[in-house]
């Protein structure tokens, strides 16, 4: 039960923050398609993401001119923006501030002011 538990947290975990993690691979430099960011975040997270979420949120991205896309051979890759490499760097160069907040945001003493 443990495990499943932890799997679901992990699933969790790394769905609510897929944004983030689109800019971090991202932010290598190399231009990637949907396809390979799922590939790439099952490989490390062992997580599957379903396409639809992920097109959904380039697609935001792409929006929000956080991303562009670009056609590469058969598929279409995307590439961070200059305001997407802005928005990566401060979210890498805040990421303590970030985990503080999630911590705040889980602590059982702040949940149970919400209840």
């Amino acid at each position: 039960m443990n495990s499943r538990i932890s799997r679901e947290i992990r699933e969790s975990v790394v769905r609510n923050f897929i944004d983030l993690l689109i800019l971090k691979e991202l932010s290598n430099g190399l231009d990637l398609s949907a396809k390979d960011l799922i590939s790439r975040f099952y490989r490390r997270f062992h997580t599957p993401i379903s396409p639809g979420l992920i097109y959904s949120l380039l697609y935001a991205m792409e929006r929000e001119g956080l991303v562009k896309v670009a056609q590469n051979s058969k598929k279409k890759v995307y590439k961070l923006t200059a305001k997407g490499k802005k928005k990566a760097k401060y979210v890498l160069a805040n990421l303590d501030s970030i985990l503080s907040f999630t911590r705040f945001v889980l602590d059982e003493k702040s949940l149970s002011k919400l209840l």
